[in-house]
């Protein structure tokens, strides 16, 4: 209860003067418990200050032993010396379960500016390239210098090799500058130069960008709905109900997985818990795939408590569950839609998080994301706002927008 007190602390900390401050003597290490100082003068601490980081979903197999990939991203501090790249030799599959690719990935991966001029190569060790071993988070060497502004893009650039398949992220949404090649072999290392081939259906690789910071960070955990299902990436290729309410201001590392539940996520999690490590806030968008699973609320609201027990040091906001509905007329109308059997259980849980009821999490979140509020209808509060789904699940651009402009997410400093 003292570490939630804290971590509740911390928020007050944000708030008012700056970010959580954490005490890790080896941020690549796995990150040591962030040390939040209430009302204190922010510290210091390693934390993903690039938007875009994302956990992989799938493997290509072994006609993907080559990958060479450019992912953009924005600087949401100064960057500067000290800056670390993580590589995953690890995805989440089907399921949920956290999987590796089954051998050790070769990486080579340097930063190229806006002007499109590599401006580092990453070391490894001291050398050029490195070895991730299978199932773990590679981190490079600190950066011994780096100048890019504050609200800059930028971009990674990856190039990996294997025995076996590589993991990438599929069903992501692409942007101007993406980049994606891959194959058996025959694929040429471009990171310090060429170009390369823009990326197309939503396949991405985008690398975790730790560095010395003070201003705040966060962790995205959730399902489809935060990968951004059937949404468009805004200016700032920001994709989904929460990354677009963050991202114009904070990095962000993105582990939400489609299909995913709380339920699997309590099976396995360590190493998308490692990476929350290195942000200051998280943010929990899970429980329609729960629901649709027949899970009931109380059994949710346990999986929610052990979830929130695996992060005792940090702020945790937990968002609302939206409606599940079909629709005889394409969602034109509310009338026409029909809602599922498991309302009874959704409305219960959004109830008691509402009222600060809710089992074994009541006191120990800092707050809660109202989305329900926004894209439900206020007059057929289990039905969705005409306009704002094509599917019953998920928001499209439009609700996800409505969501942004809501201010329903907190501004984190």
């Amino acid at each position: 209860m003292m570490g939630r007190l804290f971590a509740l602390l911390a928020w007050v900390t944000l708030a008012l003067v700056g970010p959580v401050a954490h005490a890790q003597s080896d941020p690549i290490a796995r990150g040591l418990a962030v040390q939040a100082k209430a009302l204190a003068t922010p510290v210091t601490y390693m934390g993903n200050v690039a938007t875009r980081s994302n956990v992989p979903n799938a493997t290509i197999g072994t006609t993907g032993r080559q990958m060479m990939t450019r992912s953009l991203h924005f600087a949401r501090d100064n960057l500067a010396a000290g800056c670390r790249i993580g590589i995953p030799n690890w995805y989440v599959s089907t399921g949920g379960v956290e999987t590796g690719t089954g051998a050790p990935t070769q990486v080579h991966v340097a930063i190229e500016n806006a002007a499109g001029a590599i401006i580092a190569e990453v070391k490894w060790n001291g050398s050029a390239t490195g070895s991730v071993a299978d199932l773990t988070t590679g981190w490079s060497d600190p950066l011994t210098a780096l100048s890019i502004p504050r609200g800059s893009k930028f971009f990674i650039r990856v190039y990996r090799s294997s025995t076996v398949g590589l993991a990438y992220l599929s069903g992501g949404v692409n942007t101007v500058g993406d980049g994606f090649e891959s194959g058996a072999s025959g694929i040429s290392d471009k990171v310090l130069s060429g170009t390369v081939t823009a990326a197309t259906g939503g396949i991405l690789f985008a690398p975790y960008f730790v560095c010395p910071t003070q201003v705040a960070t966060i962790g995205i955990i959730g399902d489809s709905k935060a990968v951004g299902a059937l949404d468009t990436s805004d200016n700032n290729a920001d994709v989904g109900i929460l990354a677009r309410s963050i991202g114009a201001t904070n990095g962000y590392i993105n582990t939400a997985r489609t299909g995913d539940t709380m339920q699997a996520y309590v099976g396995s999690h360590a190493r998308r818990a490692e990476l929350m490590s290195y942000v200051s806030h998280i943010l929990f968008e899970y429980g329609i795939n729960d629901f649709a699973a027949g899970r009931t609320s109380a059994q949710m609201a346990a999986n929610l408590s052990a979830i929130i027990g695996y992060f005792p040091d940090k702020p945790i906001w937990v968002t609302t569950i939206t409606p599940k509905t079909t629709s005889s007329d394409s969602f034109a109308t509310t009338a026409n839609q029909t809602v599922t059997a498991n309302e009874n259980n959704r409305s219960t849980y959004n109830d008691a998080l509402r009222s600060g009821t809710l089992a074994g999490v009541s006191g120990q979140i800092a707050g809660i994301i109202d989305i329900d509020r926004i894209v439900a209808d206020p007059v057929a509060a289990a039905k969705w706002v005409v306009g704002y789904t094509v599917d019953g699940t998920h928001e499209n651009t439009r609700a996800s927008i409505a969501v942004q402009s809501s201010k329903v997410v907190p501004t984190f400093r």
